[in-house]
């Protein structure tokens, strides 16, 4: 399996990530490894940390690689860039800032042409945060409605769309040619060009699939999309609302009223733990119990990394 992390300024983050796939290869790999950084021309210790943490970790890894561009050229470029280098069917691209789960990574990888898996967010202040709300959402849209192709295009041109981090896409997806001209389109946003290209643009088949089980924590606060002091955010807003207006038409066509009224037909089983619903209920505090503690242990092993 190929790891590829595309990174800008991470200096911060960067060693938790890779401490992340450490734990991924030696708790679960039975099968050949390969990690590459590709890097946006960070301005701080990014590319120096990753490569003093690959030399120290070597041996974990067929193949491990640092390539740092001279120029910033922008999220987007970054991420074809990272696509360029995909070497294996079974490889993952991430963000240098979000992490790999507890979870055995190498069960998501090169199932579908597309896998959709939740997110575990957490904070740099307040780690990751359980609560009833998001339960309901994660049994919502991960452990009791159905997926299908047309309600994934209804979900999309409502606003309502994957979260990148968690989606696992298969190699023939990623190489086509047509979604690298589209995405390029645009600087610094690649995941809703990227959608509404595999959904609306393009006409060939996808294989969908779908977990409760998450594989990555998604860091909030720290990135373009999650960040107003990002440096970008202002030209990330801007063409956020340029795609929004091509790829979600509908956005906003049910009021909030509505949107509660249809979550909270699933609120009394719940919390009574009833049937499908309460198992999934069981399922998300248990994998969210489990996040903090994983959490707690990368943040150590990542301070105890000596440069």
């Amino acid at each position: 399996m190929q790891f590829i992390a595309f990174t800008f300024n991470h200096e911060k983050y960067i060693i938790e990530h890779l401490e992340s796939i450490k734990f991924q290869v030696e708790r679960f790999a039975s099968e050949p490894c390969s990690i590459l950084v590709v890097d946006d021309c960070s301005r701080d210790k990014t590319v120096k940390k990753a490569k003093t943490w690959i030399a120290k970790n070597s041996d974990l890894f067929q193949n491990a690689e640092v390539v740092s561009s001279h120029r910033n050229e922008g999220l987007t470029r970054n991420f074809i860039k990272a696509i360029s280098l995909v070497k294996e069917d079974r490889f993952k691209i991430l963000a240098g800032d979000d992490l790999y789960a507890m979870n055995n990574v190498f069960d998501a990888v090169g199932r579908f042409d597309l896998f959709e898996t939740p997110t575990i967010p957490f904070t740099e202040s307040q780690g990751v945060e359980y609560s009833a709300k998001k339960g309901l959402e994660f049994c919502y849209r991960y452990g009791v409605k159905p997926i299908s192709l047309e309600r994934i295009k209804t979900n999309l041109s409502r606003g309502y769309f994957f979260s990148a981090p968690g989606v696992f896409l298969s190699r023939r997806i990623v190489k086509d040619d047509g979604l690298q001209k589209y995405i390029s389109q645009y600087r610094n946003i690649e995941d809703l060009p990227m959608w509404h290209y595999l959904f609306n643009v393009q006409c060939n088949q996808i294989a969908i699939g779908r977990s409760v089980v998450p594989y990555v924590m998604y860091r909030v606060g720290s990135g373009i999309s999650t960040s107003f002091k990002h440096e970008d955010a202002s030209q990330f807003r801007i063409e956020e609302e340029k795609i929004r207006s091509i790829a979600c038409p509908n956005s906003g066509q049910k009021t909030k009223w509505e949107r509660r009224i249809k979550k909270a037909a699933y609120l009394p089983a719940y919390m009574m733990d009833i049937g499908k619903t309460g198992v999934c209920k069981n399922e998300y505090e248990n994998q969210w119990a489990s996040a903090a503690r994983y959490l707690a242990h990368i943040q150590a092993c990542a301070s105890s990394f000596q440069e």
